[in-house]
């Protein structure tokens, strides 16, 4: 669990921190006290979290591309963070697809250049954020472990399993085997994200009035909060700070077993809270959901046994919570209270600062 006051003061790097968990990560940093640092390209999504919360006055950051080795190096050497989370990433499997050569340039050449970057410079934590789909397509009925093949089939995928090997390396010959952590989070949800997936993809049809079109409702996934995710990489961060020979490693963040259910379940029960809190009547039939046009992992599960055991992790809220936190945040960004206020009251029920 989070200290309360360990944050305070201390200067943290985010890589990527125009992006969905990068602006809710930095908001939440700035909340409890730190001086924050971002390095990112400009926002992906239109609208975007970023611009929304208004807190680019509240940080130096600078818009840079994570392979411009030179600018990131300096960067680095002029703000000396004591604590690094890396989460720029071209973050979407169907782009991935689409632009394999740029997925492995961002992903895998983006981490090479960042723990370059960080070498000789930075002594505290260094978080590189990877994804639940870096393990080798098998199916486990208690889910991947950290210490289960990796391997992957689509460019994304791959490069993010790439990233990992990356790591390993670095940690072994750079960084003495100790303070480089990678985190395997399984599917993030929460109010805010904007990109080309599924729940955006549901909010905006909501936001329209429409039944919402997914693809693959059958896919089961873990899903977790935004602020679960995030509190997982900071738990890990500040046990990194004072014990890093324990806990330089991997770690799978996830939810409990109860809140993995397939896309198609996820659609009804946004559907549904969405009808009970507007008033509306959106109707919504799987029936009707397109194909991706790309395979899917069929049934994706974390084991985050390790994270529970070692670090006293877990998610606080359950898949009912996480629906209602969207639909609740989108109607009232709609009604026109500011995402600011929208994100302090999210992080003050989920039990923040």
């Amino acid at each position: 669990m989070l200290e309360n006051n360990f944050w305070k003061g201390k200067k943290v790097l985010v890589t990527g921190n125009s992006g969905f968990k990068g602006s809710w990560l930095c908001y939440w940093l700035l909340l409890k006290g730190a001086e924050v640092f971002g390095y990112s390209l400009k926002t992906p999504t239109e609208p975007s979290l970023w611009k929304l919360l208004k807190i680019k006055n509240d940080m130096v950051h600078v818009w840079d591309d994570i392979r411009n080795l030179t600018g990131l190096r300096l960067f680095v050497l002029q703000n000396k963070p004591d604590v690094v989370f890396h989460m720029a990433a071209q973050s979407i499997v169907k782009d991935g697809v689409s632009y394999p050569v740029e997925t492995f340039n961002i992903n895998t050449m983006g981490t090479v250049n960042l723990l370059e970057a960080c070498k000789g410079l930075v002594t505290g934590p260094i978080i590189v954020v990877t994804t639940d789909k870096v393990y080798d397509n098998q199916w486990w009925p208690w889910g991947y472990r950290e210490d289960d093949t990796l391997g992957a089939s689509e460019p994304y995928s791959t490069s993010k399993a790439c990233a990992e090997l990356v790591v390993n390396t670095y940690r072994k010959y750079y960084y003495d085997n100790n303070q480089v952590a990678t985190v395997r989070a399984g599917n993030v949800l929460g109010p805010g994200d904007y990109q080309y997936r599924v729940v955006p993809m549901i909010v905006d049809s909501l936001l329209k009035g429409e039944s919402p079109k997914i693809w693959d409702p059958k896919a089961i996934r873990p899903w977790q909060h935004v602020l679960d995710c995030l509190n997982g990489y900071m738990t890990l961060a500040e046990r990194l700070y004072t014990e890093p020979y324990l806990m330089a490693d991997s770690w799978n963040f996830g939810p409990a077993e109860t809140e993995i259910l397939s896309v198609g379940d996820l659609a009804t029960r946004m559907v549904n809270t969405w009808n009970k809190l507007t008033g509306e009547q959106i109707q919504y039939s799987q029936a009707s959901c397109p194909d991706s046009g790309y395979p899917l992992d069929v049934d994706l599960r974390l084991n985050p046994t390790k994270a529970y055991k070692e670090l006293g992790w877990k998610t606080k809220w359950g898949i009912d919570d996480i629906v209602t936190d969207i639909c609740v945040w989108n109607m009232k960004l709609r009604s026109g209270i500011s995402a600011e206020a929208l994100c302090k009251i999210s992080i003050q029920s989920w039990g923040g600062p």
